[in-house]
């Protein structure tokens, strides 16, 4: 992916931490007809799993590709990366989708012959994108994909591994897959109030529960993508 920052009143800004999946209210994947998983506030479910998912190993290979920058002085080099430069604003960057969505994360299930579609709605709240003390709220700042590919990875089956799938996807018999669905969900609570929180009733009994306090109004002068 190829993007670029248009910033034309040259104010002091740079992205915040982990700021390609905030640009989205939900982002869902759709196999055939059959839609697999919705998830909503993508940004802070992303960030939710990674700080619980990933470790240094993650943040130091692929931190700067992926806006995952989560060092003390992190600012500082999302300041460098994402700041104005020779190449007027553009950097590179990519986003797995396995550290959003069950699918992709648990499991490698070879998909033939179906379509795969990735629906992305965006966010127009693009504050929660940015950071930076001198950012006025009608500060002129944008994001541009210059060039946005969806890559997924290929096997070649030698011949006779290639006959027995064959064989097997012509056959009447139904194929069964199991993976993770991940459910979300988001709620207003009052300051200073009592709230009693019921999970939501599910089929089969979940691997497990992720709970987030977030400021509801992200601002420029704030992290907002700081869980408390």
């Amino acid at each position: 992916m190829l993007i670029s920052i248009v910033n034309t009143d040259k104010v002091n800004a740079t992205l915040e931490h982990n700021w390609f999946f905030n640009l989205f209210d939900q982002i869902s994947i759709k196999l055939g007809t059959n839609e697999l998983e919705t998830i909503e506030n993508p940004g802070e479910i992303s960030s939710l799993l990674n700080f619980v998912m990933t470790d240094s190993d993650y943040k130091n290979q692929y931190g700067e590709l992926t806006g995952w920058i989560t060092e003390p002085n992190g600012n500082k080099i999302r300041q460098e990366i994402y700041g104005d430069n020779d190449d007027g604003f553009k950097f590179e960057g990519m986003y797995p989708l396995k550290n959003l969505f069950g699918f992709f994360q648990n499991y490698n299930h070879p998909i033939y012959l179906i379509s795969f579609e990735l629906g992305m709605i965006k966010n127009e709240y693009y504050k929660k994108c940015f950071y930076g003390k001198d950012i006025l709220a009608d500060a002129k700042l944008s994001i541009v994909f210059e060039d946005l590919k969806l890559l997924v990875p290929s096997i070649t089956c030698n011949p006779k591994l290639e006959q027995d799938v064959m064989e097997r996807m012509n056959s009447s018999n139904p194929i069964s897959i199991n993976y993770l669905n991940r459910i979300t969900a988001s709620i207003d609570i009052p300051i200073e109030s009592i709230y009693s929180w019921r999970p939501t009733t599910l089929n089969s009994r979940p691997r497990y529960i992720l709970i987030g306090f977030k400021d509801a109004t992200p601002e420029f002068k704030e992290i907002n993508s700081k869980f408390i």
